[in-house]
C-alpha cells in the first residue's frame, strides 16, 4: 500500500473502523520519505474523527 491509497483509505473513516489500523500495519511496513508522509497523514485521521470513540481508535493504533 502506498502513501496515495492510505490517503484514499482515510476518507473512508470514521465509517471504516478498520482504518487506522491498516494504516498503522503500512506504517510499520514503510521506511524513508513513505513512512514520513504516512506519519503526517494519521493527522487527517483526527480531523475526521466524529466522536470520543473515534479518538480512542486512533490512539490505540498511534499513541496519540
Amino acid at each position: 500500500m502506498s502513501y496515495d491509497t492510505v490517503i484514499e483509505l482515510i476518507g473512508q473513516f470514521p465509517e471504516n473502523r478498520n482504518i487506522p489500523r491498516l494504516i498503522r500495519k503500512e506504517l510499520d511496513k514503510a521506511s524513508g520519505l513513505e513512512r514520513i508522509n504516512i506519519e503526517r497523514s494519521v493527522e487527517a485521521l483526527h480531523v475526521a474523527a466524529n466522536t470520543d470513540e473515534d479518538f480512542e481508535l486512533i490512539a490505540k493504533y498511534f499513541g496519540d
